[in-house]
C-alpha cells in the first residue's frame, strides 16, 4: 500500500514537473529589455572561436570564450552588473567607416534570442576602399540586456543585420 502512495505521488510530481516545462507563452516574439552599451572598431589582433562564430552572449565575466578583450568590458566591470544583465555581442568582418546600431532585440518561446542590426557608412571615402588583410574583422556592437525581461537562458543566437552603403 505505501509503494503505491509513493507510486501515485512520483507520478504526479512528475507530471506536474512536464507540464511546468511547456511553453510559457503562445506568442512568438517576446519584447526584451535592451540598451546598446557600446561599440567600435575591433583590434587587428581579434580571432573568432574555431567556429567562426561572430555572435556571443554572456551572463557573466566567466563565460568570456576570448571575445570580451576586444570590448571595455574587463576594464569596466561595474558598467556591467551581471548579476542583473547579460550581454550580447556582434562582430563584423570590414574595416572602419561604418557603425553599427541595434534596432531591435526579441526572444522566442523556444528560447532563440535575436537582435536586428542597421549598419551604416558614415564615411563614403572608407567604405569605398577594400578592407586590409590583416584586419579582416572590423567593428563590433555590445548590447546589454536586461535578464528579467528573458523568459529564459538564451539556447541560440542570432542576428538580422540590414546594410546601408
Amino acid at each position: 500500500m505505501r509503494r503505491c502512495l509513493l507510486l501515485l505521488v512520483t507520478a504526479g510530481l512528475l507530471a506536474a514537473s512536464a507540464a511546468a516545462a511547456g511553453p510559457l507563452s503562445r506568442k512568438t516574439d517576446k519584447p526584451v529589455t535592451f540598451l546598446e552599451k557600446e561599440g567600435g572598431s575591433v583590434n587587428p589582433d581579434f580571432h573568432p572561436r574555431k567556429d567562426r562564430n561572430r555572435v556571443f552572449y554572456a551572463a557573466s565575466l566567466k563565460q568570456d570564450r576570448g571575445w570580451m578583450w576586444n570590448t571595455s568590458i574587463p576594464n569596466n566591470p561595474g558598467d556591467y552588473d551581471f548579476k542583473r544583465y547579460s550581454v550580447f555581442a556582434v562582430f563584423y568582418k570590414g574595416h572602419e567607416g561604418y557603425t553599427a546600431t541595434v534596432r531591435s532585440v526579441q526572444e522566442s518561446p523556444a528560447g532563440k534570442l535575436s537582435a536586428t542590426v542597421a549598419v551604416d557608412c558614415y564615411n563614403p571615402s572608407l567604405c569605398a576602399a577594400p578592407p586590409e588583410p590583416a584586419n579582416s574583422w572590423g567593428i563590433y556592437v555590445v548590447i546589454q540586456i536586461d535578464k528579467r525581461s528573458l523568459v529564459r537562458p538564451p539556447k541560440t543566437l542570432y542576428v538580422t543585420t540590414a546594410y546601408t552603403p
